[in-house]
């Protein structure tokens, strides 16, 4: 749906990714809009443990966002390239994710893709949620469509299973 590019953002002089939509998306009815909503819901959850977002913006045939660059790995990575990993670990991760989870839904997000992909460690070993991309919001505006069946499905919670 999207690509992520290493960019320099010149006024501030400090790297940033920048989450680019996939342009043969661009044109399907809704898709802009879809993404403008994870930008704005991913952007209103100020949390440590959340990937924040500086600017959103379009160009012709292009939709991107500005985000915090981590400098650092997916959890998967980590997983996939060092194995299981030490209780402690593990323990401090499911601390770091549960509270942002936690805060996200005081805020009426439901993340909806929680998965080692996306949670990214940075090289200091500080945690960060990442891609609201399907995410839930109380307030009724998904980012899809009612009763859809969506997420990574090894990593699905039975309610997402039936829809729910």
């Amino acid at each position: 749906m999207a690509t992520v590019f290493l960019a320099l953002d010149l006024a501030l002089d400090r790297k940033v990714a920048i989450k680019v939509m996939s342009p043969a998306l661009a044109s399907t009815p809704g898709a802009i809009e879809r993404f403008r909503r994870e930008a704005r819901t991913a952007a209103a959850l100020s949390h440590p443990h959340i990937v924040p977002i500086f600017a959103i913006g379009e160009e012709p045939g292009i939709a991107y966002y500005v985000m915090k660059y981590i400098e650092g790995r997916g959890l998967d990575s980590v997983l996939r390239e060092d194995g299981a990993q030490s209780p402690a670990f593990v323990q401090a991760i499911l601390s770091y994710v549960g509270t942002a989870l936690h805060y996200a839904h005081e805020n009426g997000v439901v993340h909806r893709d929680v998965k080692p992909a996306n949670i990214m460690l940075d090289r200091d070993g500080w945690t960060y949620v990442t891609d609201f991309g399907i995410a839930k919001r109380e307030d009724g505006q998904g980012l899809t469509q009612s009763g859809m069946i969506i997420g990574t499905p090894a990593y699905m919670c039975p309610e997402q299973f039936n829809g729910a």
